[in-house]
């Protein structure tokens, strides 16, 4: 996959970039490993462990204080990720930022109905404003 857009949210990439340089790039590379054939969420939890010492959490991977969440599927568990889970880790002290990929819309049309997309989730946080929810986050929109 190729990620084409990106929403730094509460500075979320900027975090990334000044302080999980290598984190970021790795991520990165997992997300151009993704193709049709993985992006099950097993075939994705195995291209996480052989990266590392990724803990699956929730359906976040999470290592060095950072959560990925993977959305190639219903949108209300995107919604759930960025304004639930994100917040309960970030306040407990388990992550310092995090990062949702998902499909952009012209990808999510060929996908299953009610699948989430970048768009829709930018548009979310936007729309609640710019102090919710509090944490960095980095909202990834990928595309084959």
């Amino acid at each position: 996959m190729k990620i084409i857009r990106k929403y730094s949210h509460f500075y979320g990439e900027e975090y990334l970039l000044v302080h999980q340089k290598e984190l970021y790039k790795e991520i990165t590379d997992i997300i151009e490993e993704i193709t049709p054939e993985k992006m099950m969420l097993k075939s994705l939890r195995e291209l996480f462990h052989e990266r590392g010492l990724w803990t699956k959490r929730s359906e976040f991977f999470i290592k060095n204080k950072i959560a990925v969440g993977v959305q190639l599927n219903k949108s209300l568990n995107a919604i759930y990720n960025t304004f639930v889970k994100h917040l309960l880790f970030y306040s407990n002290g388990f992550i310092n930022v995090g990062v949702e990929i998902l499909p952009i819309k012209k990808m999510q049309l060929n996908m299953s109905s009610g699948a989430a997309y970048y768009e829709g989730a930018v548009y979310n946080i936007l729309r609640h404003g710019r102090s919710d929810p509090p944490v960095p986050l980095l909202i990834v929109g990928i595309e084959s």
